[in-house]
């Protein structure tokens, strides 16, 4: 038990970019290119991450936001995330050698989601990558943009001789970023794009226009359910966002939706479940290596995590879900006991009570003697045991959105 104190404080130590973190105190707070949209619909804003953005809506809160997402369709601005495009000769190779993913294997117009590593194993960002005819589209998370940028143009001038061709550009400044989720988004959105959004499978993308508006159309998101992220023209994010907001199947939601959703889905949140310390397998995302890449390696810090899913390395920690019957949620940094209340065995990365199940969860990092389903525990919240028992994840499964058979794939035609 010492020992894991020891290293749950090295972890940490280090910075998060939690849900209501990472406020700056010395750069202006930024407005997205839908902030008059926020304000006409009374969003109760906060500075997330440098950005203007709302936590929830006036006459709404965190809940109905959350199930009109799982039982309709609703709308999040999402701008504050990163958007770069890495475009020149060898650019797969070259990011083969920096996220686990493998690039060079995607069909265009795919979308992958996957991590960059560094030299130690852990973890600097989770992101998605998206190949496209002549570049590749990168999607980081808000909090690690300037780390990201850093990272890559680092070892785009270490690997120079390598890759002369390559050249990185960032468009976050110039595009705005709009998610639509629910199980009627497909439906929505077809009212307004030329896209044939039937044909379209999950985790690729498109480009066509919305509203007679150019966009890049990615089939993915944060909540579990089907759904886009759009990346907008800044001059034509509001001309857009007000079309969406004016359909009567569509709400808007905001951060406190996100994260709850996203924590049903079993999805992580860089700096709480993964972080640079913690590796993929720790962070339970070895299913994002695949068979080639875990052969032959070439990312940084493979020896490391070649070495856990090999099992020549012990795991420190796994990431988990816990499940939490009755009672208050156990939140960020709570600790988790073995049953009897004697040993701490754990410690909570985030936690909440999740609407759509009427009762609390959280995802935590587990000693791998108490990671299996099935495992009761306890988590000390407000002085007092509470009972807890390790569920696998997500904790609310929907399918992912398939193609009917009946229907061919069609490649996309659009602009690169």
């Amino acid at each position: 038990a010492v020992q894991f104190e020891k290293m749950l404080s090295k972890l940490l130590s280090l910075p998060t970019t939690g849900i209501l973190e990472r406020f700056s105190s010395h750069v202006a707070t930024k407005k997205t290119p839908f902030y008059d949209l926020h304000m006409k619909f009374g969003g109760d804003v906060t500075d997330f991450c440098g950005y203007y953005l709302p936590i929830k809506y006036a006459n709404s809160d965190i809940g109905i936001e959350h199930m009109n997402t799982r039982k309709k369709c609703t709308i999040f601005d999402v701008s504050h995330m990163g958007q770069f495009r890495l475009s020149g000769a060898g650019r797969e190779e070259f990011m083969e050698r920096l996220i686990v993913a493998d690039v060079r294997g995607l069909s265009t117009w795919s979308t992958k989601l996957s991590v960059f590593t560094n030299y130690r194993g852990g973890i600097s960002d989770d992101m998605m990558c998206t190949k496209c005819p002549n570049h590749l589209y990168l999607v980081v998370n808000a909090a690690c943009k300037e780390k990201d940028w850093n990272h890559i143009q680092h070892h785009l001038d270490l690997w120079k001789q390598d890759f002369p061709a390559l050249r990185i550009e960032d468009l976050s400044n110039a595009r705005g970023l709009l998610a639509i989720q629910g199980p009627n988004a497909m439906k929505v959105l077809q009212r307004y794009t030329n896209v044939n959004l039937a044909e379209q499978p999950f985790m690729s993308q498109r480009h066509g226009k919305i509203a007679g508006v150019d966009c890049f159309i990615t089939r993915c998101g944060y909540t579990g359910e089907d759904g886009f992220e759009i990346s907008i023209p800044k001059d034509q994010c509001m001309r857009l966002g007000e079309v969406l907001t004016r359909d009567r199947d569509v709400t808007p939601a905001g951060l406190g939706s996100r994260d709850s959703l996203r924590l049903e889905a079993g999805l992580c949140l860089y700096g709480h479940e993964i972080n640079d310390e913690s590796t993929p397998i720790e962070g339970g995302l070895k299913w994002l290596i695949p068979k080639k890449r875990q052969e032959q390696g070439g990312f940084l810090g493979d020896d490391v995590i070649l070495q856990q899913i090999r099992g020549e390395r012990p795991l420190r920690f796994m990431r988990c879900g816990l499940e939490i019957k009755s009672g208050a949620p156990a939140r960020e940094q709570t600790a988790v006991y073995d049953f009897q209340g004697l040993k701490q065995v754990g410690e909570v990365r985030s936690g909440l009570f999740a609407p759509s199940l009427g009762h609390p969860v959280a995802q935590a990092w587990m000693l791998p003697s108490h990671m299996e389903p099935g495992t009761e525990l306890k988590v000390r919240v407000r002085g007092r045991f509470q009972n807890a028992v390790v569920r696998e994840m997500p904790f609310v499964k929907k399918p992912f959105y398939r193609v009917p058979k009946k229907m061919a794939a069609k490649k996309c035609c659009g602009d690169d």
